[in-house]
């Protein structure tokens, strides 16, 4: 074995990158690790166990101008952890092993090995997620990339008079006529969430609106609660159903959970699929994602939006009028899928 031989078939596919399985949920750690014995030292045959195939992968591939991706897998959440061998062995049979600290650890260890391999800003990207992902290192108020991947969106944080009127994801074509005349006349803007029947069936009634300055969210598939508890393909055909239905005339940049309901393991997903989650706030002031319920609610909404001399845009004009950069930055980008992964997605 060795990473020359990996580069031959590179040579043979004409790949332009690589990408290695550093650990797999209960596997080896290919380098040696200081939080287990069960790594690259118990293979004798190489090296006598003092190998690094990390190192070697990415010295190797970055040698010849070739891009390098290493893939980490997290163990399961809850009791299974003490079924994978990477855990370290003090306190392993009774369950009480920080595992947190363990896949901390790993990701210091692959960035120390390696720093002068990788690229700084890859670098830069891991240690700042490093340090965001338990709420307990980084506060909700300082850190609103935390924000985006853990809570719904509510209340952009703006300098400007600005709300966002947000429509739920049901409504028939003669509602959404008459939800667009009343905002023609009231000059303000709104976003409308749809749903896959509302996609499939009322194509023209949603062209008009985008037509008109108007914007689409993604309302799910049906009002089905979704989670990351089932099968992760199933999770993002609710998503994408919805994408595919509506792509000809706008994609959507916003997603709205039936329900408002969010478990802990939709937000990775959402995150690689570009959608930012939203949620209606409870009062109505300057930021705020404010949901009608009816026509009759709407036009309520929108007298109180001029007694308070409030404008209503759609969710992209709020957001990219943020005082946010990382709200700004998170609207930009468009592509539709992280760079950084886990396990679970």
């Amino acid at each position: 074995m060795g990473t020359a031989r990996w580069l031959g078939a590179r040579r043979f596919f004409r790949q332009s990158h690589g990408i290695l399985t550093t650990k797999h949920t209960g596997g080896y750690c290919l380098w040696d690790s200081a939080t287990t014995d069960h790594d690259i030292s118990m293979f004798k045959n190489y090296k006598d166990g003092k190998g690094d195939i990390v190192r070697e992968f990415v010295a190797a591939f970055r040698a010849r101008d070739l891009k390098v991706g290493l893939y980490y897998c997290f163990p399961l959440w809850g009791d299974v952890w003490a079924d994978y061998m990477t855990l370290p062995a003090e306190n392993y049979a009774d369950g009480t092993v920080d595992a947190l600290a363990m896949i901390k650890t790993h990701f210091t260890e692959l960035l120390t090995n390696n720093r002068r391999l990788l690229h700084e800003e890859t670098v830069a990207m891991l240690k700042k997620i490093g340090a965001m992902w338990d709420p307990a290192e980084a506060s909700q108020a300082d850190s609103e990339l935390y924000d985006i991947q853990r809570e719904a969106l509510s209340n952009v944080p703006t300098t400007e008079k600005q709300v966002a009127i947000i429509f739920p994801a049901d409504w028939k074509a003669a509602d959404l006529e008459a939800a667009a005349d009343l905002l023609k006349t009231g000059g303000t803007k709104g976003t409308f969430f749809v749903n896959e029947a509302t996609a499939k069936a009322q194509k023209e009634a949603l062209r008009k609106l985008v037509a008109a300055g108007h914007e689409l969210g993604n309302g799910s598939h049906d009002d089905t609660p979704v989670t990351g508890l089932q099968d992760g393909r199933k999770v993002l055909e609710q998503f994408n159903n919805i994408r595919k239905n509506v792509h000809t005339i706008q994609t959507p940049k916003f997603y709205r959970a039936p329900g408002d309901a969010y478990d802990a393991l939709v937000w990775p997903v959402l995150t690689y699929e570009g959608l930012i989650p939203v949620t209606p706030a409870a009062d109505l002031a300057p930021g705020a994602i404010i949901e009608v319920e009816n026509l009759l609610h709407l036009e309520k909404q929108l007298q109180a939006l001029k007694k308070k001399k409030l404008e209503s845009v759609t969710l992209r004009q709020l957001v990219g009028s943020s005082t946010s950069a990382r709200l700004r930055a998170a609207l930009a980008n468009t592509n539709t899928g992280a760079a950084v992964v886990t396990g679970r997605q």
